[in-house]
């Protein structure tokens, strides 16, 4: 259940499968959102899925999530893809 004080949301499974599988949290992915990340359309047909691009630790990452009710919803965090600004 999502803190109600909190911005941020996602389902718990996905957040307990993210470390595994990508290596980070969304606890610790959501740290990007406070340093004005790079926000782009998650794909051009879609028109509630974002992406955001920002550093974190000294990576690049990549967190795609939707807005619901005022808040963010986390779908997926990772490294970025050389493609999308990753050294």
């Amino acid at each position: 259940m999502p803190n109600p004080e909190s911005e941020f949301e996602w389902d718990d499974e996905n957040n307990l499968a993210n470390p595994s599988k990508q290596g980070m949290r969304f606890e610790d992915a959501a740290g990007i959102f406070g340093s004005d990340p790079l926000v782009l359309r998650a794909r051009p047909e879609s028109k509630d899925r974002w992406i955001a691009l920002g550093s974190l630790e000294s990576r690049v990452i990549a967190v795609v999530f939707t807005e619901r009710d005022g808040r963010r919803r986390l779908i997926s965090a990772r490294p970025a893809a050389r493609r999308e600004g990753r050294d």
